[in-house]
């Protein structure tokens, strides 16, 4: 169904918490998609029958209407994986993830999700493991259409996990989103504390379009082209690679910056010289950092789905050791949904 795989992409455009931040973006929506879409098939009345179900024809979203809690499960793979708004620049590390939720009818929502991503330890040739924990609860607001979701994560890493990818073990998260039958937008900020810190916020614009019984009877293919733009900063990137920096830092500083340094202050060592400059350059401010495309692609019948999601990632004001080149990559899952 759309919502689950909508936040599941916006977390394989993140980071390693990529998968959490798209599996947010489901739960803010779920409810309010659903409300929407069981609207406008208005015309279904309930002495209908139909072969899947043995009973009433029961459309996408039709089980939240109900107003049941119900469990959703979901596998999804991504040919690359996202890691804090970068790509590595070495090695492609496709990831396949697991997930398992409990959507309370008191719009209280938690769960877990498993990740296997490869080559994603310090020598990136091993593949590593993730378990995130999440909660969270939706405020719905203008008969559903406004959402307000305030969440919790917690990141549990494998031991030979890379050090990049596991330096932040907790989010704190505010999504607001509005949606209707022909749009949505919204705002998803996300809080990040562990080994360091970081504050990232994203606003994203999205049509919606869908076409029931397409090839099969009581069937719903779902369409929504979407744009994000992403804001935060690079400074716990920079401070990452510091160390790195101060062993090799012609690779971040010019020779002519230590040269004028040098005649500006003669009393300082070489050394003294560059972990100035380096703390220097390490120091960076919120800005935009990426631009996104997104075309997700979501068939569903009953409480099934399949989905198709290709991405276009733009990086912004990239730190020059890192590669800023235009990323493309795709991911491909399917979700069932069990009333409770």
């Amino acid at each position: 169904m759309y919502l689950w795989n909508r936040i599941f992409i916006n977390r394989f455009m993140l980071t390693t918490f990529s998968l959490y931040i798209r599996f947010v973006l489901i739960l803010l929506i779920v409810h309010s998609l659903a409300h929407i879409v069981t609207a406008q098939e208005n015309t279904i009345n309930s002495g209908q029958q139909d072969d899947l179900h043995g009973g009433n024809i029961k459309r996408p979203g039709e089980i939240y209407k109900a107003n049941r809690s119900f469990l959703m499960s979901a596998f999804d793979f991504s040919s690359n994986t996202n890691t804090l708004g970068t790509f590595n620049q070495f090695v492609k590390q496709p990831s396949y993830a697991i997930s398992f939720t409990y959507f309370s009818k008191y719009n209280f929502d938690t769960g877990l999700s498993g990740l296997i991503t490869a080559n994603s330890d310090d020598s990136l040739q091993l593949s590593t493991t993730e378990l995130d924990l999440f909660a969270g609860y939706s405020f719905y607001l203008f008969d559903r259409k406004l959402t307000i979701y305030p969440s919790y994560t917690h990141f549990i890493f494998s031991s030979n996990t890379g050090s990049l990818k596991s330096l932040f073990s907790d989010n704190v998260q505010l999504g607001i989103i509005y949606m209707n039958d022909k749009l949505s937008f919204g705002n998803l900020s996300n809080y990040l504390t562990g080994s360091d810190k970081t504050f990232m916020t994203t606003f994203y614009f999205s049509l919606n379009f869908a076409k029931e019984n397409l090839f099969i009877k009581n069937t719903l293919l779902y369409f929504q082209p979407e744009a994000d733009l992403n804001f935060g900063n690079y400074e716990y990137l920079n401070n990452y690679y510091f160390d790195y920096f101060s062993e090799h830092p012609l690779q971040m500083l010019t020779l002519r910056e230590i040269v004028i340094m040098k005649r500006q202050n003669p009393d300082m060592t070489a050394n003294e010289i560059i972990d100035t400059l380096l703390e220097k350059k390490t120091e960076d401010h919120f800005k935009a950092t990426s631009f996104g495309l997104i075309f997700p692609l979501y068939y569903m019948k009953g409480n099934f789905s399949v989905n198709l999601n290709g991405m276009i990632y733009f990086p912004i004001g990239m730190p020059d050791y890192l590669d800023s080149s235009v990323q493309f990559y795709f991911t491909v899952g399917i979700s069932y949904e069990l009333g409770l």
